[in-house]
């Protein structure tokens, strides 16, 4: 993807900083200082790094267009850092609005992502780690045997759900929730409800 790509330009550009360029100035400073060497070996090494690049050699144009580049890219994943940051904040804003979260469960690691809004809804401290465990347990006794099919059947059959259930909150209120899932396949296979 762009975001490797970038990633690895940058990578290299801070290794070719780090381990050509900035040592080549340090070599170009200790040259400097060098005064009246009478070793043809350090004279030469002395003329080597103080003769100047021409402005017109094809690698200090080349070099000169890699810089530009590498700063479009950085520019770039800026704007899309950006782009991407206001993008969450006006869907946290909307379902905190919506009374709405959001969830997935990965079914080969088993792991679960819950977004905020999950707090609100089950009266949870925010911050306090949620399992699967937690949430099923607040659902009312006549809809866990409903609920516990048709999650069966999303995770092996990936047929999606849309349920209505009452639950009871961690501070003891009793609401109505809707809880929908669609199943997300990879090469044929199930990998996550969401």
């Amino acid at each position: 993807s762009a975001l490797i790509v970038a990633v690895l330009v940058l990578s290299l550009a801070f290794v070719t900083n780090r381990y050509v360029v900035k040592p080549l100035d340090r070599v170009r400073h200790a040259m400097s200082n060098v005064e009246n060497a009478q070793d043809p070996a350090v004279t030469g090494l002395v003329e080597m790094v103080h003769t100047p690049i021409p402005p017109n050699c094809p690698a200090f144009d080349e070099l000169r267009r890699m810089s530009d580049g590498f700063d479009g890219m950085i520019q770039a994943i800026r704007d899309r850092q950006s782009a991407l940051q206001q993008s969450e904040t006006f869907l946290k804003s909307t379902g905190r609005i919506a009374k709405v979260a959001g969830w997935e469960r990965c079914l080969k690691t088993n792991d679960l992502k819950w977004t905020d809004e999950i707090y609100d809804i089950f009266d949870l401290p925010e911050g306090q780690p949620i399992s699967r465990k937690m949430v099923l347990a607040c659902i009312h006794d006549e809809y866990q045997t409903s609920l516990g099919r048709a999650i069966e059947r999303a995770e092996t059959l990936g047929e999606p759900y849309d349920i209505d259930l009452r639950i009871t909150t961690a501070k003891g209120a009793s609401r109505w929730i809707r809880a929908m899932t669609t199943p997300r396949w990879r090469g044929g296979e199930i990998i996550a409800v969401v």
